[in-house]
């Protein structure tokens, strides 16, 4: 292929690619509002000269996009030339490059609108309920068909004008492969060989693995095991045939941060330090042990698999030697380069996918878009192709499957939802795209959702979740791991659905339905099932998973082993930081500002987000505190006046409605000293 005609190809697809992402700039320069907490003007100045390298930085990649798509279609056009007229026409070419554009665009946003609607949700203004229509012409069928005719044409067009171009044959296939290059290094799968399980060699005991499987929000009245009669979780109900579950299970604050810090360090937010999401750099260097540096140190392989929802895990570290996850979330220069929603919006059509991932990892993991399958993809090859089969190994996977705005992969969101629904919560929860949203549905009535289809929508998110355990397990069963392998069940935190006035996880102390979390331990070495209804707290996990490995428990460890059925005399929990005051908060509670008035950048350097110092005593003064011990429950209620204590048995008034601590004043002050 001769220069003139590269260079014409190049320039016809250059210019519209150029103007496309021109007006895609100018655009976001007049909409430049990036996509987390705001902060104030002046924080935002300091990283002007940041945001103007991220803007180029985006509009780069657009350009490369436009690019490549118009390169495909001025190709196309040049190859239709050749077979009917044999003549070039410059402004053909670009024509044809300009609609390939469009084309490329419309077809992925169909794409994404089926597979994962999520990616349009979270990152457009559009009225969902005006894509309905189009939604329900799409198929998976009828895209792969779509797909295929297209690429057919394009190789059959291919081969006609290879025949043509005699004496140039050679440089157009060539350059038909470098445009096809991306496409294969962005989709190609993996080759994936499983990896030989060794044996354990006669008369030796093998050190047994841990793979703790968590998911964001997921509600432990959910799961079938736990009484749910809606069958979402066939695997997981499978699997506690086996196992024991802990039906009395409860977070110390019900949000993930100082969820996950619990969890996998064995002691409460007192101690590990991290109390809200939103902590300084200094702070997420946790000063105690870890599950994970623990088993590191006793010879395990340790790795840790999540997407947007478990950026805690690479922010605290917490000693996993692979740390797949994003960036600190709460980090302004990262949700500065996740660009504004005319970005977002763009790349989010083409972020999933390894390139983006290696490249562009702000947009792989966008907040609100599901990596589910995708995640537990990679724990699969990693159990296949990466561990080291003489090592013992401890994995962990993270995923926010049922963490708002509920808007779990292809058919999951419309699997328990009716067909008649037409509103803009089709697809997953609205008002949910800015943060001034979610601030402002804090306050809300229930009235103000379509509270029905949500519920269906987060069925269908528990039921995701279910399928990626079923499809670990599998994988344990067919690499022979089954028999050697701890596996538990966890979540940082359920959420309430208006159960008392308000949603969300942590805004009710008598919410138990966000700090109540599931606890499911499967022992191969004993198969009887257990259905446990001790008081627990999720501090209990990492003692109980050393014990069960023979290793010794750090002293810093607060929690106990559940193995030992040692009656835990108390359990506690707490509201964690209100987005907003809920609808439900009495008038005379102590209040602090909202989110956004909260949030400073203490180091400008870094961009983490954190809590200004000046309302951080403001914020800890203002959480409510339950205590559990037996069936009764004391909430000690944070009021302008003081501290307000309220009695309940929570076994026979599980909804919180009838206050006795009137009647028995002498347990109210046993249970306040142990509070």
């Amino acid at each position: 292929m001769s220069s003139f005609i590269l260079v014409m190809l190049l320039k016809a697809a250059a210019i519209p690619a150029a103007l496309a992402s021109c007006g895609l700039l100018l655009l976001s320069v007049q909409d430049s509002a990036y996509s987390g907490p705001k902060v104030k003007a002046e924080i935002t100045q300091h990283f002007s000269l940041y945001f103007v390298a991220v803007m180029l930085r985006l509009s780069s990649w657009s350009f490369l996009i436009f690019f490549w798509l118009g390169m495909a279609g001025a190709l196309i056009g040049f190859s239709l030339l050749q077979v009917s007229v044999r003549e070039l026409n410059f402004t053909a070419l670009m024509a044809s490059a300009g609609l390939m554009i469009l084309l490329g665009c419309g077809f992925q946003f169909c794409y994404r609108l089926l597979i994962k609607p999520g990616a349009i949700l979270i990152t457009s203004s559009y009225s969902m309920a005006r894509l309905i229509p189009l939604w329900r012409r799409l198929s998976i069928s009828r895209l792969r068909w779509v797909a295929l005719l297209f690429f057919g044409s394009c190789c059959w067009l291919a081969w006609q004008t290879s025949l043509l171009l005699a004496d140039v044959a050679l440089s157009y296939i060539l350059l038909c492969c470098l445009l096809a290059l991306p496409v294969l290094i962005a989709y190609w799968p993996a080759l994936c060989f499983p990896a030989r399980c060794w044996p354990v060699a006669a008369g030796q005991q093998a050190k047994m693995n841990v793979i703790t499987l968590g998911c964001d929000t997921l509600r432990a009245d959910c799961l079938g095991i736990d009484g749910c009669e809606r069958q979402l979780s066939p695997a997981i109900d499978t699997l506690a045939k086996h196992s024991c579950y802990y039906s009395r299970c409860y977070t110390p604050i019900p949000r993930t941060a100082p969820s996950l810090a619990s969890w996998f360090t064995g002691t409460y937010p007192d101690k590990h330090g991290v109390k809200t999401n939103f902590v300084s750099d200094e702070t997420a260097k946790l000063k105690v042990s870890d599950l994970a540096s623990e088993l590191g140190r006793a010879g395990y392989q340790t790795a840790v698999f999540t997407d947007w929802t478990g950026s805690d895990f690479k922010k605290m570290a917490m000693g996993f030697d692979k740390i797949q996850a994003p960036d600190d979330q709460w980090n302004l220069k990262y949700l500065l380069r996740q660009g504004p929603k005319h970005f977002r919006m763009l790349l989010a059509l083409f972020s999933q996918n390894r390139l983006f991932k290696r490249c562009l990892p702000e947009l792989y993991y966008l907040p609100g878009v599901p990596l589910n399958q995708a995640v537990t993809q990679d724990v699969c090859h990693w159990l296949a192709c990466e561990r080291k089969p003489d090592q013992p190994f401890f994995l962990n996977m993270f995923i926010g499957a049922t963490h708002p705005p509920f808007s779990c992969e292809y058919p999951y969101y419309s699997a328990y939802g009716s067909a008649e629904y037409l509103g803009n919560s089709k697809f997953g929860m609205c008002k949910l795209n800015e943060p001034e949203d979610i601030i402002r549905s804090q306050k809300e009535p229930e009235s103000a959702f379509d509270l029905s289809q949500i519920l269906h929508l987060y069925d269908g998110c528990v039921r995701c979740f279910d399928d990626q355990v079923r499809r670990i397990k599998q994988q344990l069963d067919q690499l022979g791991l089954t028999e050697n392998t701890l596996l538990v069940i966890y979540s940082d935190h359920g959420i309430d659905f208006f159960e008392r006035n308000c949603w969300g996880q942590g805004n009710d102390i008598f919410g138990t339905a966000s700090a109540r979390v599931p606890l499911l331990i499967f022992d191969p070495r004993q198969p009887q099932p257990e259905y446990n209804q001790q008081l627990c707290s999720s501090v209990d996990l990492m003692p109980s998973l050393l014990s069960l490995l023979d290793l010794p428990i750090p002293t810093s460890v607060q929690g106990r082993v559940l193995q030992q059925h040692i009656e835990q005399s108390c359990v506690y929990y707490e509201t964690g930081l209100w987005l907003a005051p809920p609808p439900a908060m009495p008038e005379q509670h102590l209040r602090y500002p909202e989110l956004t008035e909260l949030l400073e950048i203490p180091d400008k350097q870094t961009g983490t987000l954190a809590i200004k110092l000046q309302y951080q005593l403001a914020v800890e003064q203002a959480r409510d505190k339950m205590l559990l011990h037996q069936d009764w429950a004391l909430a000690r209620l944070a009021m302008n006046s003081g501290y307000q204590y309220q009695l309940y048995n929570f076994v026979s008034d599980p909804s919180f409605t009838t206050n006795l601590a009137p009647q028995h004043p002498e347990l109210v002050n046993k249970l306040q000293s142990m509070l």
